[in-house]
């Protein structure tokens, strides 16, 4: 029988917005699995490292994307990357694009409880394998520059809501559309910075130097928002994807918009990638985000790399088909 472990961040909005959550976590669980607060990196990977002395298999985390990409490491670091455990989202950050990527929603008590419902009927988990990303020397999945790291800039800044930063988001589209002549503020998160890019892929190598207002990459279908940008990677793990654009204000803001609708990338007008190794470079010190979390790479390069795959278990059925 499956052991299983639950992992929570005592700093995940849920836990913040409601500090008896983790004790109605613990009563949800039971004796059915093994809980822990992890408060620091070192709690963290003495939890994880614990885990895997008493061989826990399925380990789930309450957290949103940087919880997630955190902990992974350190079960990567713990378990090494032939023993890795299975891992169940439960949710509860201010982001949760990958949860959401692979069919996740609710609270996580209810996602818990139906967890361990499925867990202990005759039926099996549906099982997702997903590929991660290695951005310099941090572990994930999506990966922005330029304008996607200006607009976290300003979300945490505002310290708003997820609903509060969807209205922001319409906003900034709706101004992009028309120029940004609305209220200016397209206009700023779409300024152009000059990248240097180097990529592999299938023993192929391409060096390219363009002008863009960002560039994405990602091992996830889709971004923030149900942005579909990477349709493909629900298919495969055999490589990742990045996208990026040359285009005005206007006609950048009109792919973002019609990729909340469309999934044909082919009729797309922004470029796409798909690597198994990229260098970037920029001009001087540069801002990033891996899975929400703002970084920086104070000599303007970023390596990103295939990571290890991670299999992922739910009890909602199979949204990824990753082949091998």
């Amino acid at each position: 029988m499956s052991e299983i472990g639950i992992i929570s961040n005592p700093h995940a909005k849920i836990n913040r917005n409601d500090p008896e959550h983790n004790t109605l976590i613990w009563y949800v669980l039971g004796n059915k699995g093994r809980f822990e607060v992890t408060s620091s990196p070192d709690d963290l990977s003495k939890v994880c490292r614990s885990f895997a002395e008493r061989k826990v298999d399925i380990i789930g985390i309450i957290g949103g994307d940087g919880t997630i990409a955190l902990t992974l490491a350190a079960v990567l670091d713990a378990y090494g990357e032939a023993n890795l455990p299975k891992i169940m989202l439960l949710r509860g950050g201010t982001v949760n694009v990958l949860a959401t990527n692979i069919g996740i929603y609710g609270k996580p008590r209810d996602v818990l409880s139906d967890f361990l419902e499925f867990f202990h009927s005759s039926n099996p988990l549906y099982e997702m394998r997903v590929r991660s990303l290695r951005i310099n020397d941090h572990l994930g999945f999506l990966f922005g520059t330029g304008s996607a790291v200006t607009f976290l800039e300003d979300f945490y800044k505002n310290k708003t809501s997820a609903w509060g930063a969807s209205r922001f988001f319409a906003g900034v589209v709706a101004d992009g559309l028309v120029g940004g002549r609305l209220t200016g503020q397209a206009r700023r998160l779409t300024q152009q910075q000059t990248i240097h890019l180097s990529v592999q892929h299938q023993a192929q190598v391409r060096e390219l130097e363009f002008r863009a207002p960002t560039l994405l990459a990602s091992s996830l279908p889709k971004l923030p928002y149900g942005l579909n940008f990477f349709p493909d990677l629900a298919n495969t793990t055999q490589h990742a994807e990045m996208i990026y654009s040359d285009l005005d204000l206007s006609g950048f803001t009109r792919e973002v918009a019609r990729s909340l609708f469309r999934t044909d990338k082919k009729k797309s007008k922004l470029s796409r990638i798909s690597f198994s190794e990229a260098h970037l470079s920029f001009e001087g010190a540069s801002k990033y985000t891996v899975d929400g979390e703002i970084l920086e790479a104070p000599d303007g390069k970023v390596h990103i790399c295939l990571g290890p795959i991670f299999t992922f278990c739910s009890p909602y059925g199979k949204i990824l088909e990753s082949s091998e």
